[in-house]
């Protein structure tokens, strides 16, 4: 936990919390590799949070909780690497914001091919 307050002397906020610092954030990964298949894990907790000086409850920011996952294969063909990843953010679809009035997108899949030669 941390506690990022406005420490100036002689301004109007003293003491209150700083715009757009969370109280906590909490992030963690892990990878699984079976069969040649790579599975990953991320997730990521931010705290509520002011978006103004001030620290009014119309300026505050609720906390939040994203899920990403991927999928991951490595194959060789033809003398060729490839790697096969289909992405997962933010699972179970969160609807949360970052900058005030901005919404973060929703649930999106994506898949892509490396080639390496």
């Amino acid at each position: 936990m941390q506690e990022a307050v406005d420490i100036g002397s002689d301004s109007k906020t003293h003491g209150m919390l700083i715009p757009y610092v969370p109280q906590e954030l909490i992030a963690g990964s892990i990878d699984y590799n079976y069969s040649g298949f790579i599975l990953g894990l991320n997730f990521q907790y931010s705290s509520y949070y002011y978006t103004l000086p001030g620290n009014s409850i119309n300026y505050l920011m609720p906390s939040y909780t994203i899920l990403n996952m991927f999928i991951l294969k490595k194959v060789e063909l033809l003398g060729t690497n490839l790697e096969l990843r289909i992405d997962c953010n933010n699972i179970f679809d969160a609807q949360y914001s970052v900058v005030w009035k901005y919404p973060m997108p929703g649930r999106l899949i994506k898949g892509g091919i490396s080639i390496k030669i």
